[in-house]
């Protein structure tokens, strides 16, 4: 099950790419503690380790949590090479929460190339896809976009 919480409060910051991999900081164990000294020897981390193009292949799969997390990956390493993968899974995913992801990872990349799409996107029949694409849209700021955003505030819609 994918979990359905905001993708801004995601922790991008534990994402590290070195060259075609993508590595996450999972956990650090002991906890910090203000009135114990802790040797740092003592520290173990967990990471997981990706391959960038492991998780372009996962946009592929059936598996929506699968696919989530590779979205969710792909966006915080704002890699510009996996832009058309996303706009793919934002154009015919059938999954709203899946297409509003994509879209999130699109303007957290911020390349123009995702406009078009994520404009699209903000056409789309589910109100979670919409807000998603304005958001992204929003975020690469570009002057294409802005006029489309500043016409969605006059929509008397309480989805828009």
């Amino acid at each position: 099950m994918i979990p359905r919480v905001g993708l801004n409060s995601y922790k991008e910051s534990s994402f590290r790419r070195i060259d075609r991999y993508l590595i996450n900081l999972r956990d650090v164990v002991p906890h910090p503690s203000i009135n114990v000294k802790i040797e740092p020897s003592n520290y173990k981390a967990s990471l997981i380790v990706h391959k960038i193009d492991s998780l372009v292949q996962d946009l592929k799969v059936e598996d929506e949590t699968t696919q989530y997390y590779a979205i969710i990956a792909l966006g915080s390493i704002r890699d510009i090479d996996v832009v058309e993968p996303l706009v793919d899974v934002l154009d015919q995913d059938n999954d709203s929460y899946i297409r509003g992801a994509a879209a999130w990872a699109l303007g957290k990349i911020g390349d123009l190339r995702a406009i078009d799409p994520l404009i699209r996107a903000f056409n789309d029949n589910d109100s979670y896809v919409q807000w998603s694409a304005a958001e992204a849209l929003a975020e690469i700021n570009e002057s294409k976009t802005v006029e489309l955003l500043i016409q969605a505030l006059d929509d008397n819609s309480s989805d828009v």
